[in-house]
């Protein structure tokens, strides 16, 4: 795999309902990255920011709220329209009803709760489908530790993939 520069560095949020379904954003028509496909909120890194910082701005930014509790899923490199991006990426539970958050949007053309099998049907950046999965799978394991009272968070599990870039 032949080594390429970082185009632009991100931090995004997954939040999950309480029932498990992930709260994603489409994406408007015009959109430079991602255009009319379902992604994840977030946006860049402004210098001297944290990963962590950015994200939590950008959700009062997107969507008017303040993250209270996420946990860091890990990094991701993936390529896109407009290069290589590195994303860090952070999961977390949905604080407000989504009901609220639709009248609060400020970016994309909408907003959409759903179950891990309404995700084949959307459009969805393969990059993106492979976050998911990782995030889901994380969900899953909080959920299972959470009710045996084994674990308050998932902050201490972290990992960095690089994925294919020959693919695109």
């Amino acid at each position: 795999m032949t080594k390429q520069k970082i185009h632009r560095s991100v931090a995004v949020f997954i939040l999950f309902d309480r029932s498990g379904k992930v709260l994603l954003q489409h994406k408007a028509k015009d959109s430079k990255v991602l255009p009319d496909q379902w992604a994840f909120f977030g946006g860049g890194i402004d210098k001297g920011e944290t990963p962590e910082q950015a994200v939590r701005r950008e959700a009062k930014e997107e969507l008017g709220i303040s993250l209270k509790n996420i946990d860091f899923l890990g990094r991701y490199v993936a390529p896109f329209e407009v290069g290589l991006w590195e994303q860090f990426v952070f999961i977390g539970d949905l604080p407000h009803p989504l009901k609220k958050l639709k009248l609060q949007q400020t970016e994309g053309q909408g907003m959409g709760l759903f179950a891990r099998e309404e995700l084949e049907g959307l459009k969805l950046n393969k990059h993106i489908r492979k976050i998911l999965d990782d995030s889901l799978a994380m969900f899953r394991r909080k959920a299972v530790n959470d009710s045996f009272g084994m674990l308050n968070g998932i902050g201490s599990f972290t990992k960095e993939d690089e994925l294919d870039t020959h693919n695109c």
